[in-house]
């Protein structure tokens, strides 16, 4: 446990304090199923109209510095199949955090209408699209049914931060996890929305994708071997 809110004001010594709302930072490292279930039921009970969300993303890259070109502070962005978590790290530590009910799987949901009802095609063609690679007439449909869901991710990820801030004000810096196929969308869209407002020195985010590639120099490949990203994960875990 990295941080403890009440009443949106952090505080070390909660015991005893009475408060409305209680915002808890947990930090989880690799547990059995067993221990990870429990963890998540005791929120539950404690917090029953509350969606809770472990996320092992958030471990993993608060301990791989090599990411973060030793960065002091920064805030974290990792957009999953669900959902995008944000957190703010200073220090090493996540000092606050917050989540928005937007992925990559309701990116590809919101195009899965009409007569496009097959997911694989419609994958391959938003791909094509972020990529430029597709015809005139596919770019011009995909464009067009993705304004409005780019608007629902400005109001998803705009009452984020709009939440966050009002704890800590967001680093302009931030770092973002998300399948590759679409990095290069979502980064467009966080730097074209005017949240400066949010951050720390009142200019729009700067967002950087994450990628093994900003690793290379503590990872070294024999030549001719296939480059498995999860097992350099783990190469770059040895003796931390």
């Amino acid at each position: 446990m990295t941080k403890i809110a009440l009443n949106g004001y952090t505080t070390a010594d909660p015991y005893g304090k009475k408060a409305e709302n209680i915002a808890i930072t947990a930090l989880e490292s690799d547990v059995s199923d067993i221990i990870h279930n429990s963890i998540s039921d005791a929120f539950q009970n404690t917090f029953p109209n509350h969606r809770v969300n472990l996320d092992s993303f958030l471990f993993v890259a608060t301990h791989l510095r090599e990411f973060f070109e030793n960065s002091g502070t920064y805030a974290l962005m990792d957009i999953g199949g669900e959902y995008t978590s944000l957190s703010v790290i200073r220090d090493d530590t996540i000092t606050a955090s917050t989540w928005a009910g937007f992925g990559t799987e309701y990116l590809i949901r919101s195009l899965l209408t009409g007569e496009k009802t097959d997911r694989q095609s419609v994958v391959s063609e938003l791909v094509m699209y972020i990529d430029n690679t597709c015809t005139p007439s596919q770019c011009r449909k995909i464009e067009t049914a993705l304004v409005s869901i780019e608007q629902e991710w400005i109001k998803a990820f705009g009452d984020a931060c709009a939440n966050l801030s009002k704890h800590s004000r967001i680093p302009t810096k931030v770092y973002v996890s998300v399948d590759k196929r679409y990095g290069k969308w979502f980064k467009t869209v966080i730097e074209k929305i005017d949240f400066a407002n949010f951050t720390i020195t009142g200019k729009p985010l700067e967002a950087q994708i994450l990628t093994l590639d900003r690793a290379k120099k503590s990872i070294k490949y024999k030549e001719g071997v296939k480059q498995d990203t999860v097992l350099a994960l783990g190469v770059l875990f040895v003796d931390k």
